[in-house]
């Protein structure tokens, strides 16, 4: 093996995490937080899974309020989000160029979809493991 490969191991993404980020994108919904991106985004760096969301309340208000929002659809949903918790939520500006990215690359829409990209670039940003449920 060359001594310049870096061999990743990570979790797999799981059923039962695809499902919670799904349940936890409709609960936002229903609570009127406007998500405009939502995605299980691989962090090679970490090795770890984020749930990244994007809002316009990011900017437009603090990214406090909306991490305490997420909370509150996590709390509501109990054990449906037990796969999700407040350590892997990440947020993102709506302009933020993964946004952009995947607005541009991906066709996802408004509503809750699960599009894979594995090993994919999406308008030049490398995406080593993602599931997009939401680039609107």
């Amino acid at each position: 093996m060359d001594e310049n490969t870096v061999i990743v191991l990570k979790d797999p993404l799981t059923d039962a995490m695809i499902e919670a980020g799904a349940a936890l994108v409709r609960k936002l919904d229903e609570a009127g937080v406007p998500i405009t991106t939502a995605l299980w985004l691989f962090d090679v760096e970490n090795a770890k899974w984020k749930l990244l969301f994007g809002s316009p309340e990011v900017a437009t208000k603090t990214p406090q309020s909306v991490y305490h929002k997420i909370g509150e659809a996590i709390d509501a949903l109990g054990e449906k989000a037990s796969p999700v918790s407040m350590w892997v939520v990440s947020l993102m500006l709506n302009n933020a160029e993964l946004a952009r990215q995947l607005r541009e690359g991906v066709q996802a829409g408004t509503g809750i979809h699960r599009i894979r990209l594995r090993r994919s670039a999406i308008r030049g940003h490398i995406v080593e493991d993602a599931l997009v449920y939401r680039a609107a």
